[in-house]
């Protein structure tokens, strides 16, 4: 809440493109201070990069809607408004599929090169030729994913 309301008093006095860039580059600090996360730390590192997201967020929205609503008559600016919460949550529903998509994948990867890394495994044990080798031989063709 703080940043929004200072964002909007340097909106006059500042240039709307170093506000942006302003924005942008505290929300990428955050976004770094993230990725020293362990399950180790405390609370405190996670309300400290989230104060700052949030301070990095408010040099962002504030100046953009102020572009984007600056040239738009006031007869426009409601359906504006609407048209540009309906975009940014699309753009935020389409980003965490496509992110859980990825991650979803990318653990049926690993699960599928594992059971072809024990099928292998198996079938270097098998191939030795006692009784025992061939009941694992019998157990391997059994349970042998499609």
């Amino acid at each position: 809440a703080v940043a929004w309301v200072v964002s909007s008093k340097l909106m006059g006095k500042v240039d709307t493109r170093l506000l942006l860039s302003l924005g942008f580059g505290i929300a990428a600090l955050s976004l770094w201070t993230m990725t020293r996360w362990s399950l180790d730390m405390g609370k405190d590192w996670i309300m400290i990069s989230g104060f700052i997201q949030g301070m990095g967020l408010g040099f962002i929205f504030v100046p953009a809607n102020m572009v984007a609503f600056s040239t738009l008559s006031s007869r426009f600016r409601t359906d504006g408004m609407t048209l540009m919460n309906l975009f940014r949550n699309l753009g935020s529903s389409f980003g965490i599929s496509v992110i859980v998509t990825i991650l979803a994948a990318g653990d049926r990867t690993d699960g599928d090169r594992d059971e072809t890394i024990a099928l292998e495994r198996t079938e270097i044990v098998a191939d030795c030729g006692s009784v025992h080798c061939q009941e694992i031989s019998k157990l391997q063709h059994r349970f042998r994913p499609a």
